[in-house]
């Protein structure tokens, strides 16, 4: 009988989707994903790979949206983003976000409400050839 052990998957997100800076100094700086349970009500700093967005019309007719991103760990992040934070930080492509806001509960499920939100350079991508 074979004695086969599965490795861990890595899931991080690639090195060259982060930040030019070091991104270990950077994240030690953040709330992950996982450890927003215990930060609710309060307002942190979020770094995430943007993966989706979704527009929608509030009553008054006005543009907001919903966001999902993934950080460091691979761990999804949902994001709500009103009117007036959607006029002033546009979602600019994917990329890293530094994302700031207060972390709410809703139905069970943990959200940032974003407050800013900045799109963060990044390091060129090893494959695209030297």
């Amino acid at each position: 009988m074979n004695s086969y052990k599965a490795e861990p998957l890595d899931l991080q997100v690639p090195e060259y989707l982060l930040l030019e800076t070091n991104a270990k100094a950077v994240l030690a700086h953040s709330c992950l994903v996982r450890n927003m349970a215990a930060q609710k009500g309060r307002q942190v700093c979020i770094y995430g790979y943007l993966v989706t967005t979704k527009p929608v019309r509030t009553i008054k007719g006005e543009m907001m949206y919903f966001g999902s991103f993934v950080d460091c760990e691979g761990n999804f992040l949902d994001t709500v983003h009103f009117p007036e934070t959607a006029r002033k930080f546009p979602f600019r492509g994917r990329a890293v976000y530094r994302l700031q806001g207060r972390i709410v509960e809703e139905v069970g499920f943990m959200s940032l409400e974003v407050s800013s939100m900045e799109k963060l350079p990044r390091k060129a991508d090893p494959r695209a050839g030297v």
